[in-house]
C-alpha cells in the first residue's frame, strides 16, 4: 500500500510542478527525476506481483496464467471460430416481403 500512496503523491508532486516557480532547468531536472523514480517504483510493484504470483501457483510462474489455472486455450478458441464460422440458419426467400404467405403457413400449422 505503501508505493501505491507513493505514487499517488509523486501525482500530485507532477501536477504542482509546473506551478511552484521553479526555472525551467530546474523544472527539466526534476521531472526527469520523477520519472525515474515513477519507474522504479513501477517496477517494484511489477516484482511484487510476480512474487505473490508464484506464492499463490507455487514453484516458478508460467508464462500463461490461464495455463496454470487450467484453461485450455487452444479449445476455447477452437470452440469461438466454430461458433463464428456456423453456417447462418436459412430462412426461405420465397417468404420475403410476403406476410400473408407468413400468415398461412403459421395458421396451418
Amino acid at each position: 500500500m505503501i508505493k501505491q500512496r507513493a505514487i499517488f503523491i509523486i501525482g500530485l508532486w507532477v501536477l504542482l510542478l509546473p506551478f511552484l516557480g521553479f526555472p525551467i532547468i530546474w523544472k527539466k531536472i526534476l521531472f526527469a527525476g520523477t520519472g525515474i523514480l515513477l519507474m522504479g517504483l513501477a517496477y517494484l510493484l511489477y516484482r511484487e506481483k510476480e512474487d505473490l504470483l508464484i506464492r499463490i501457483f507455487g514453484g516458478e510462474r508460467e508464462k500463461n496464467p490461464a495455463e496454470m489455472l487450467g484453461i485450455d486455450l487452444k479449445d476455447s478458441l477452437q470452440r469461438i471460430k466454430r461458433k463464428k464460422t456456423a453456417p447462418p440458419q436459412t430462412v426461405d426467400p420465397s417468404l420475403d416481403a410476403q406476410p400473408e404467405k407468413i400468415i398461412e403457413i403459421t395458421e396451418r400449422e
